[in-house]
């Protein structure tokens, strides 16, 4: 059931969509989708389905559970206007309003038309995208694919379960976590066995994903509950080496909620069906009151994003990533990853607004430590690092000069590097590309003179976003047009 609020200005990209309708067929029952134009290159149309749904309402006694497989329909289900988001506050940091619905399992699939006339293979790559926001925040309908539709592939956006009804966890089988990222592993699923019937080769798909959506991409590597289930990888700015990618004190901040909420921890099972009551606004809030997120630390862990589950046959990740990629455990699959020029500086402007307390970095400056520098809380090197830090980035100044701390930010935290340079220690053969984008154009988010967190994807897709530019100059257009064909054809042949 589609009923959350939509945007005016996501309203206003089916507009453009033609009346003509167009039915597909899917295993559970057919939907129409529309005809639409680029807003990029009017001369290209392509096929939209909006809406899609890959589960069933993860509600009531679904929440916090494994999403189940849609119930099939017998009518023309309509699939010309996007899906509800899934729940999450308004505003990153300071928001109260609560946007979206539980019900949120749905993606959306692009289908080219013109780019298919030169194209002689009867089934198109497939390239599915992960959106970031920190597993707190965004939807599929933020980035729209009509870059991507001037080349010969096929374009799924996915969502998933946000925050508290994503991630929670109980550590044993009443709430075993990481059900956003199992939510994206049931998308795959979906795809596979779904995609051929809007002309994608589910033998050919790529998985790829910005920020928390390039993380999201690794953990898929990492995990054997997603084998087999995509051919290629791309990770853009985001990767699993963080501490803002892993809640390492899970059942303090369980605790912590229940107290909140004044439920007794003692038992998982009668504390889920508690939480399962509460209604989604109220939980959403309280999930994300100061008291237990404490206070806003960039890159540092928030409490309800993917977590270690305990072993089991059904878990996401059960292996710190650091041994699972020691070990093996990772898919051989051509794999790309990089990062903007100016990584660091997006949360300019939390700094400067006070969101971000910069100087709880000077009371704790290990928190400048990374964790892909793979040193263990209380290891007798830490202070020695701190002071090497401190040397290189700040001269033995402030920590809490701006400049310094975004150069110092931008270098290493993000563990993109590392875990490039992790992988090909280990695995001198594996097929690996690496990027970094530097284009500083006029609709990237730039800061401070270079490229800032995200800056590529406003060139990949048609940004929506309430503060995102479509206006491109010619040097955008350039720039954008090469992007895109280096993002497909590696996905059409696994390498750049």
């Amino acid at each position: 059931m589609k009923t959350s609020p939509i945007p005016w200005v996501l309203l206003m990209l089916f507009v453009f969509g033609s009346t003509q309708n167009v039915v597909r067929q899917t295993q559970y029952g057919k939907i129409r989708g529309l005809i639409r134009t680029s807003r990029i290159n009017p001369n290209v149309k392509f096929y939209h389905f909006l809406g899609v749904r890959y589960g069933r309402a993860p509600v009531e006694s679904l929440r916090f559970q494994e999403a189940l497989p849609p119930t099939p329909w017998t009518d023309i289900r309509d699939a010309t206007s996007p899906g509800n988001r899934c729940v999450q506050l308004s505003d990153e940091f300071a928001g109260d309003q609560v946007l979206g619905d539980e019900d949120c399992l749905f993606l959306d699939i692009a289908e080219p038309i013109t780019a298919c006339k030169n194209h002689h293979r009867k089934m198109l790559p497939v390239m599915v995208w992960i959106h970031g926001g920190s597993f707190l925040f965004a939807s599929s309908s933020e980035t729209q694919p009509d870059p991507l539709m001037e080349e010969a592939v096929v374009v799924v956006n996915i969502q998933y379960r946000l925050n508290v009804f994503g991630f929670l966890t109980t550590g044993d089988n009443y709430a075993k976590g990481n059900m956003g990222l199992k939510d994206q592993s049931a998308a795959l699923i979906w795809i596979k066995h779904n995609i051929h019937n809007f002309g994608g080769d589910p033998r050919k798909v790529t998985i790829f994903g910005g920020s928390a959506g390039g993380a999201s991409v690794q953990f898929h590597m990492l995990s054997p509950r997603s084998a087999g289930l995509f051919h290629r990888a791309i990770s853009e700015s985001g990767i699993t080496f963080g501490t803002w990618v892993f809640q390492t004190k899970p059942e303090q901040k369980l605790q912590q909620l229940a107290a909140a909420l004044g439920f007794d921890r003692t038992n998982s099972e009668t504390l889920v069906r508690k939480l399962q009551g509460v209604p989604a606004d109220i939980l959403l809030r309280t999930a994300f009151n100061q008291s237990i997120t404490g206070p806003y630390i960039l890159f540092d862990e928030v409490p309800f994003i993917p977590t270690i589950e305990h072993e089991s046959s059904t878990a996401f990740v059960s292996e710190r990533v650091f041994e699972l990629i020691k070990e093996g455990k990772i898919a051989k699959v051509p794999y790309m990853l990089g990062q903007v020029s100016e990584e660091g500086s997006f949360p300019y402007g939390y700094i400067d607004s006070g969101t971000i307390d910069i100087n709880e970095y000077a009371r704790n400056p290990e928190l400048f430590i990374p964790i892909s520098m793979n040193i263990p809380k209380g290891d007798s090197c830490i202070n020695e690092t701190v002071v090497a830090i401190h040397q290189f980035f700040f001269d033995n100044g402030s920590f809490t000069d701006k400049s310094n701390w975004i150069k110092m930010m931008g270098q290493d935290v993000r563990g993109i590097q590392k875990s490039a340079d992790l992988i090909c220690a280990n695995y001198p053969n594996f097929p690996i590309y690496f990027y970094e984008y530097v284009f500083v154009g006029t609709n990237s988010l730039n800061y401070e003179g270079g490229a800032g967190h995200y800056s590529e994807v406003l060139k990949l897709f048609y940004p929506v976003k309430e503060g995102w530019s479509t206006a491109l100059t010619p040097a955008d257009r350039l720039v954008q047009r090469r992007l895109v064909k280096i993002w497909t054809n590696f996905a059409r042949d696994g390498y750049v």
